[in-house]
């Protein structure tokens, strides 16, 4: 089992890695264009002492609330190959040879888990490293938001998606383009970071936290609601096209 979970995300790598380099690249140009835009306006303006600049307070704002869009697109790769191995046949030669509907599943999870890790971690270290540098008192609020808002949307977003693209895929005929499961199921889990992002600087911090915690634990949820659809649903026949 083990194997051939390590066999996925090998091959996920491989195959999606253009998406791990744009999901890793965006959050990183985005924290980097929002810093030095910034630079030309005081902190004082902002809210803040007029001694931490702009471009920090403008990162610490704004960057939990790009990091996690950047893993929807990092973090494709792992759902991408489940679709393609469905298609081509793999899921029945798997199911032939003594795999599970869980084991392939699993495998699906997993892999998005090790890549959602590596698109989080990245830049959640690179913006804590420009708020030390340049504005340490950002530094406990960013820290705050990443543990209630970034970290753990970073990983239930993509898990969301997945788990909704692969149990739409396995219980529905192949559609191919925007009208299919892998192309209108991202669209779920956007919708959330979307709400963030676009409200992100019009409340105070004490609501950013709030307005973040209930939207992580709504996504929470509903993740796990769809995981345990998911597995009294998929059977065996459903992987195969």
């Amino acid at each position: 089992m083990t194997d051939f979970i390590l066999m996925h995300l090998r091959r996920s790598l491989l195959s999606g890695r253009a998406y791990l380099i744009l999901g890793l690249a965006m959050p990183l140009l985005v924290i980097l264009l929002l810093y030095f835009t910034g630079r030309s306006v005081e902190g004082g303006k902002l809210g803040f002492p007029s001694s931490v600049g702009g471009g920090a307070v403008i990162v610490a704002l704004m960057a939990p609330a790009v990091i996690p869009l950047a893993t929807v697109i990092g973090s494709f790769s792992p759902l991408l190959l489940f679709v393609n191995d469905r298609s081509r046949g793999v899921h029945e030669y798997l199911l032939a040879f003594g795999k599970k509907p869980g084991d392939i599943f699993s495998a699906l999870l997993v892999s998005v888990i090790v890549i959602s890790a590596i698109l989080v971690i990245v830049p959640i270290t690179a913006v804590m490293v420009m708020l030390y540098i340049s504005g340490p008192l950002l530094l406990s609020g960013f820290l705050l938001e990443t543990a209630v808002y970034v970290v753990p949307m970073g990983f239930i977003v993509p898990l969301f998606i997945s788990g909704i693209a692969a149990m739409w895929v396995s219980l529905t005929k192949r559609t191919q383009f925007v009208n299919s499961p892998i192309g209108i199921a991202p669209l779920f889990g956007l919708a959330p970071i979307m709400l963030v992002l676009m409200i992100n600087e019009f409340v105070g911090p004490a609501n950013r936290v709030i307005l973040t915690g209930v939207i992580t634990v709504l996504m929470t949820v509903a993740t796990v609601a769809i995981f345990i659809l998911a597995s009294r649903l998929l059977s065996g026949e459903r992987f195969i096209v």
